[in-house]
């Protein structure tokens, strides 16, 4: 009613499920939104919901903020107004991206269950004495993470670099 009103209004709206489609007025929150996508299945275990934090919720909240934020910016430069429609399942849908791949020679062992807490020594979070931090490196930097100030041995690479990190 608005958009007809004022043409170059932009506004948004969040769903459950997205605009169209049998569960466009459905309603949704965190769990819905992991279900639908497929990653309570990559949980494994009850309850299957990936925390700490609600990624979907959360994620979703980024979502249109960044959406709407690229809407006013395209008014800015065009005049032209939006619809901004984020939804639970899409912001889900795309963090299962990398998952949903296939290709020839694609190996499909993401990280898995509730205590996955990454890919390996290089792409993974840690537990320190002071609190969580990510550790992010190409595998040809992992010597590099060895490095690190504090280790005792900067040769680490593998277990023992892991155990040394936490």
């Amino acid at each position: 009613m608005l958009k007809s009103r004022n043409d170059d209004l932009v506004y948004t709206s969040i769903s459950a499920y997205g605009y169209g489609g049998p569960f466009e007025h459905g309603r949704g929150y965190e769990r819905q939104g992991q279900a639908v996508s497929g990653i309570m299945e990559r949980v494994g275990v009850v309850p299957a919901i990936i925390g700490p934090y609600n990624i979907i919720d959360v994620g979703t909240g980024v979502m249109t903020a960044f959406g709407t934020a690229l809407a006013l910016f395209h008014k800015v430069k065009t005049g032209e107004g939006q619809h901004v429609m984020p939804a639970l399942a899409l912001t889900s849908t795309f963090q299962q991206t990398p998952y949903m791949l296939d290709y020839k020679g694609k190996e499909f062992n993401e990280p898995r269950g509730w205590y996955a807490l990454g890919e390996g020594v290089a792409h993974r979070f840690y537990l320190a004495q002071d609190g969580w931090f990510f550790a992010a490196a190409a595998p040809e930097d992992v010597s590099r993470i060895g490095k690190v100030v504090g280790l005792s041995n900067p040769n680490l690479e593998g277990d023992a670099l892991d155990k040394a990190l936490e």
